[in-house]
């Protein structure tokens, strides 16, 4: 007979940080109740981390509880702080990657340079 092979999707060759986190909370709970519980951390993490991000940008020239307000209404992070999708743990990952690479240029230290460079090893495994 003739073989056909599937053609490879975009998701073939995404890293699975996500999916591990996901996997270990269903492990670790032995049911499907927690699967969720990444994403809603990785909700609450992003606004955290926008709020922190514009302090060190702007250096207080914008109100921090507006931005966490809009940070937090966003439709779309409602929404997938609700599903099992691993989309804002991709995203908390970028925040905190942007976040220590301000604090590196602003003040060079050990700390700083290993918090970026873990968050960009996450960031590619994510």
């Amino acid at each position: 007979g003739v073989q056909t092979c599937a053609l490879p999707i975009s998701h073939d060759f995404m890293a699975p940080f996500g999916e591990y986190i996901t996997l270990h909370l269903y492990f670790i709970s032995g049911s499907d109740r927690f699967l969720f519980l990444s994403q809603w951390l990785a909700y609450l993490s992003s606004v955290v981390l926008c709020v922190l991000i514009s302090k060190e940008f702007f250096d207080k020239k914008i109100r921090s509880d507006y931005l966490a307000l809009f940070a937090a209404a966003l439709p779309i992070a409602v929404l997938q702080s609700s599903s099992t999708q691993t989309d804002l743990v991709t995203t908390v990952i970028v925040l905190l990657s942007t976040y220590y690479a301000l604090r590196f240029r602003k003040m060079p230290s050990l700390r700083n340079s290993l918090a970026v460079g873990l968050s960009i090893g996450l960031g590619i495994l994510t």
